[in-house]
């Protein structure tokens, strides 16, 4: 297991902990089964997670799970409940935290070009928090996708994120 730990302190002294921690063969951090389905060994212990915490009380977590040398899934991406809604320095956590996330899957893979994921398309929230950071939906072939019949998944996916200013969905301005 691989844990790195960063830890921001900002002009209120409050302290935002992010622990990225890499997946192992002794460490499967609860990984989701319907992952487990359409992954592979190499590309399971190429995966991380990530968790965010406030003066050592858990605020969220997000994970990525590798797919190639271009591209991370974003799984697994959420505030706990006493978070949700709630700001640290005008910003959102679920803000802060996607923020985070994917400025670590550059620096954790300098060649991504997209990062793609699933969501419920009755989470209007979720997908709604995805396109104001410039995700899209888009009609996902890949036999590594999320599938079930109980739940209708929408695919959205970020690309470009290697630009100069920040990522864009490639199709507008830069952020």
């Amino acid at each position: 297991m691989k844990m790195i730990l960063i830890i921001l302190i900002n002009q209120y002294n409050i302290m935002i902990y992010y622990s990225i921690i890499k997946f192992g063969k002794n460490n499967n951090l609860g990984f989701p089964f319907s992952y487990l389905q359409v992954q592979t060994n190499y590309q399971f212990y190429n995966s991380y997670q990530i968790l965010m915490e406030k003066n050592k009380e858990f605020v969220g977590m997000s994970r990525l799970y590798y797919i190639n040398k271009e591209r991370f899934e974003l799984g697994d991406f959420f505030i706990a409940d006493k978070f949700r809604g709630k700001y640290n320095c005008k910003k959102k956590y679920y803000q802060i935290l996607l923020e985070k996330t994917i400025k670590i899957a550059k620096k954790i893979n300098k060649n991504i070009k997209e990062i793609t994921l699933s969501v419920d398309e009755r989470n209007i929230k979720a997908i709604k928090l995805y396109e104001k950071n410039n995700f899209y939906q888009f009609d996902n072939k890949s036999k590594y996708k999320l599938q079930s019949k109980a739940i209708n998944y929408i695919y959205m996916k970020l690309t470009n994120l290697n630009a100069s200013k920040g990522y864009s969905s490639g199709r507008g301005k830069l952020k």
